[in-house]
């Protein structure tokens, strides 16, 4: 009797099994795609790196599933201004756009695009084997999840740590004279954030200085802390609060975290800091950082892994194999900073961008988009040997076993723009930072209509 319901229970799952493979064998995107042969796909999103390599990969896309596919990049405040407009407008322009997860909220709330439910049960457009719960769990959650619900696909996943100048660090004079200086062996990389700060103390230098038994034609700098009023200062900021154990700019449920001592404690060192960066760090943005960073001008700074390729680069950077690469001190805590693809809710073929998402999520496409220096969002792809041994995913990105989610509340973007205009003001000197933060805590409570 037990033998014949093994029996049964074995035919079963290999019908099942059957079945499934033999869907698989028939489903393909040419196929699917059927429908849409000769229309356009029009996507948008940040006009930098990771967009290049998907516009890449848009060529194999349209053809394999004879779609054309028009990709636009915009500087990351006009892109959000657009898709609001689109959105909010129902026009639909966009069938498919890319945002970093912190809006993921505001896009769900208000509707902007699709849930990924809206096309998991159609067969016709969706692969018999996608499963992002299995195939890239952590990245899915960190990137599409809120609300019990499930919103596109990762765009990319570049949680942040740091960088330094290996050559100075090893050099017997620089770390005599650090010893010499602070009382103990130069600690590389630091393991604690007063190592840090005297780090970048030590390695600032003024021109005519020597740096590594080199005579400085122009300042050295020990860290960068931009300033400017840009999305950029709030975000360098979060690695600090982060990596002292805290949230975040704000809680996972819009607490208010700006009157914690975490976060008083970030902010008066990422504004010390500034004592060892550019005196143009009011100007200082992410462009600005990468480019000094590639030329050499800084000893340390937080970074991500979207950038690193390009320090890596001979042809673009001249400390190319020259960087090391190490998460927050203490803690080693670091935030899950992704962007998500998202189908629009106003398109007027969203089964394309659906398709578009599918696509470039299978693990061959994200290896190639790996090495079109994009920031993959599969962790096995991350695991491969072609890349495990990329010296920022062998220096810190293995290492991460701390890894906080991306805060998605609703009201994200305003508190983006608050941290903004706070930080903007304390490094100005029109505010103290005790001030700063107050004024801070106020803004955030009207905002999120807490007393």
């Amino acid at each position: 009797m037990k033998l014949r319901r093994l029996m049964l229970i074995t035919v079963v799952v290999l019908l099942a099994t059957g079945f499934t493979l033999q869907a698989c064998a028939e489903w393909s995107f040419e196929k699917a795609a059927e429908p849409f042969k000769g229309k356009t796909l029009r996507m948008v999103a940040e006009a930098y790196a990771p967009l290049w390599a998907y516009k890449e990969i848009a060529k194999d896309f349209q053809a394999v599933t004879g779609i054309k596919v028009e990709i636009e990049g915009l500087e990351y405040g006009n892109l959000v201004e657009k898709i609001t407009a689109d959105a909010t407008s129902k026009i639909g322009y966009y069938d498919v756009f890319a945002l970093n997860t912190f809006l993921l909220g505001r896009v769900a709330e208000n509707e902007w695009a699709f849930s990924n439910d809206a096309f998991l049960d159609r067969s016709e457009i969706t692969r018999p084997d996608f499963d992002p719960l299995t195939e890239f769990p952590e990245t899915y959650k960190a990137a599409c999840y809120y609300q019990g619900e499930y919103y596109g696909i990762p765009y990319q996943y570049i949680p942040p740590g740091f960088v330094y100048q290996k050559e100075p660090a090893e050099h017997p004079e620089e770390r005599q004279a650090f010893r010499e200086r602070y009382g103990y062996e130069m600690p590389i990389p630091p393991q604690t954030w007063i190592e840090y700060y005297q780090l970048a103390e030590f390695f600032t230098r003024k021109k005519g200085d020597k740096l590594a038994g080199k005579v400085l034609q122009e300042a050295y700098y020990g860290t960068c802390t931009p300033l400017k009023r840009h999305e950029c200062a709030p975000y360098q900021l979060n690695i600090f609060i982060v990596g002292m154990g805290g949230d975040g700019l704000i809680g996972q449920k819009g607490e208010i975290t700006a009157n914690t001592p975490v976060f008083r404690r970030a902010l008066e060192l990422y504004m010390l800091l500034g004592k060892f960066s550019t005196p143009a760090i009011l100007d200082y943005t992410w462009d600005e950082m990468n480019r000094d960073i590639m030329m050499g001008k800084f000893f340390m700074a937080p970074q991500w892994p979207d950038a690193m390729a390009y320090f890596e680069d001979p042809k673009e950077s001249k400390v190319a194999g020259k960087l090391g690469y190490f998460l927050p001190p203490e803690t080693k805590r670091i935030w899950a900073d992704t962007h998500t693809w998202f189908v629009s809710r106003p398109s007027k073929n969203p089964e394309m961008g659906w398709l578009w998402l599918q696509y470039v999520s299978q693990y061959d496409v994200q290896r190639k988009y790996q090495r079109l220096k994009g920031s993959t969002f599969r962790l096995d792809v991350l695991n491969d040997p072609e890349f495990a041994s990329i010296p920022w995913i062998a220096g810190y990105l293995a290492e991460a076993k701390h890894v906080v989610p991306t805060m998605k509340i609703p009201e994200m973007g305003h508190i983006i723009d608050i941290m903004m205009e706070g930080m903007s003001k304390i490094g100005a000197k029109e505010m103290t930072i005790l001030k700063g933060i107050d004024w801070i805590v106020e803004q955030e409570k009207e905002v999120l209509g807490q007393e």
